[in-house]
């Protein structure tokens, strides 16, 4: 995994730069070799027995969806925090952020 770019490159987000915002968390995390759990759904848990591989795989995106949800979660502000839901996958954090922003320019 590389460290080449850091989480440091993403502005908190707030109430008015949701598209920046989205677009600098898929670049930190593309770059840092973590966007798995952004486009994969959670794989399901390998069988008692299973490969190398089938295990390997489901560890990858453990592993990537925890260290995104932390990169994630750190850049959001606390008021903007408090409305969204606690999420499980990254992918689930980024849809409700989104449907956070849509119902905030509803309003």
């Amino acid at each position: 995994m590389s460290n080449s770019y850091n989480s440091h490159a993403i502005d908190p987000l707030t109430e008015i730069n949701y598209k920046k915002w989205k677009q600098d968390v898929e670049i930190v995390l593309g770059v840092m070799d973590l966007d798995l759990a952004l486009r994969d759904d959670e794989p399901a848990r390998p069988a008692e027995g299973a490969s190398t591989s089938q295990r390997s795989k489901y560890e990858e995106w453990q592993k990537a969806n925890r260290i995104s949800l932390m990169i994630i979660k750190k850049a959001i502000t606390d008021v903007v925090r408090g409305g969204i839901l606690d999420c499980r996958t990254a992918k689930e954090f980024k849809t409700d952020t989104l449907s956070l922003r849509r119902l905030k320019q509803e309003c």
